[in-house]
């Protein structure tokens, strides 16, 4: 006992069988676009959870992939924000994320500062420095007119506390698509509707 709490710890207790069946499921409908998706989203998003095993640099490119492996519209085609912003506001995870203290701003917030530190960490000659600490008092132009990360929202702590949400906003809206997609035979056309508004 520490403190004014008790913790009891007890056994792990797996998942029923339905749940341990379901990326079986998906592999045996690969040719559905909603499996493919499904698969290629959960996996990136895996990785963008294991904070022990990857870089942080890696954790935020994962995150992202996995918004853009779930969302993204036919191959080639450009647009899974904002088909991610749809999806998300249907499964209620800015809700989820209320539970937990985040208002609605700061999920915007959050966001916008993860795609800078993304678009660094994928294309910058500096990326090595979301790992390694980015000067807090630094200003990092970005990719467009007047724009500029500030070096204070690329530090490890605060890049690490604004994947937080997102990996779990991300990680709500597969769990609830995979979900649907198991009860509907991965039925594409359902899969596509949960992306229009």
């Amino acid at each position: 006992m520490k403190g004014n709490s008790i913790r009891f710890w007890d056994e792990y207790e797996a998942p029923g069988a339905d749940v341990l069946r379901m990326p079986f499921e998906a592999i045996e409908n690969l040719d559905r676009r909603s499996s493919q998706a499904l698969l290629s989203a959960a996996h990136a998003h895996q990785q963008a959870s294991r904070a022990s095993r990857f870089l942080l640099s890696e954790r935020v490119r994962n995150v992202h992939a996995a918004i853009e492996c779930l969302c993204e519209p036919e191959p080639g085609a450009g647009g899974a924000y904002d088909r991610w912003e749809i999806v998300a506001d249907r499964f209620g995870v800015w809700d989820e994320l209320g539970k937990r203290g985040y208002d609605p701003q700061d999920a915007i917030d959050v966001q916008e500062r993860l795609k800078n530190a993304r678009n660094i960490a994928s294309h910058g000659a500096d990326a090595a420095l979301i790992d390694l600490g980015y000067p807090e008092a630094q200003q990092r132009k970005m990719q467009g007119k007047n724009r500029y990360a500030l070096g204070q929202d690329l530090a490890i702590a605060a890049v690490q506390a604004d994947l937080t949400p997102l990996v779990f906003a991300v990680g709500h809206v597969v769990k609830q698509l995979l979900l649907l997609m198991r009860d509907n035979k991965w039925d594409d056309t359902l899969f596509e509707a949960q992306f229009n508004p």
